[in-house]
């Protein structure tokens, strides 16, 4: 992430994440040449040829919690709390006795495996949630429950863990940072 000075840029982005993202991509290819933004419309690639590295621009949240404001690929603006998604993460870790990371690269690479439906991060809360309580003892068991939850989870609870969202379809929100 690459927070920037909501200030300067508050007039004319504050209703429209992907002028903002293409304002960013016109000044990366100043230096780069080679940047597109993402299919998700939420970052601009650099392509280094070797490597490509995503840059999401964001602005920092102030006032009502900590994260960021960043582009929801829709033009409007989506609050993200990494820090947050992280701590939830490590404690329900330490809560399973180290066994929930285990199973969420477990499921990270099934989901690469079948198509890569889900997003990592979905990934990651959706099977935090499911197991916040007690993963269980028989390996394969949870497994297969969790695969077969995960279908049914999948538009129901991730919008829970997306954080703050700050517009609808028809209207995007001001960030009143």
């Amino acid at each position: 992430m690459a927070p920037l000075n909501y200030p300067t840029y508050k007039d004319r982005y504050d209703n429209d994440s992907r002028a903002f993202l293409y304002y960013v991509r016109g000044k990366l290819n100043d230096q780069y040449h080679s940047t597109t933004v993402s299919s998700r419309q939420v970052a601009v690639t650099l392509d280094f040829q070797s490597i490509a590295a995503d840059v999401v621009p964001c602005f920092q949240r102030s006032g009502t919690g900590e994260g960021y404001f960043m582009p929801d690929g829709r033009g409007c603006w989506r609050a993200t709390n990494p820090k947050y998604h992280t701590q939830i993460i490590v404690e329900g870790d330490k809560a399973q006795n180290g066994r929930l990371k285990p199973l969420i690269r477990l499921i990270k690479a099934w989901n690469l495996a079948n198509g890569n439906h889900l997003r990592s991060f979905h990934v990651e809360l959706l099977v935090y949630k499911m197991w916040t309580n007690n993963i269980g003892s028989i390996w394969p068991q949870v497994v297969s429950s969790t695969l077969s939850a995960l279908s049914s989870w999948v538009n129901r609870e991730s919008a829970k863990y997306r954080g703050e969202t700050l517009s609808d379809t028809a209207h995007c929100a001001t960030l009143n940072l």
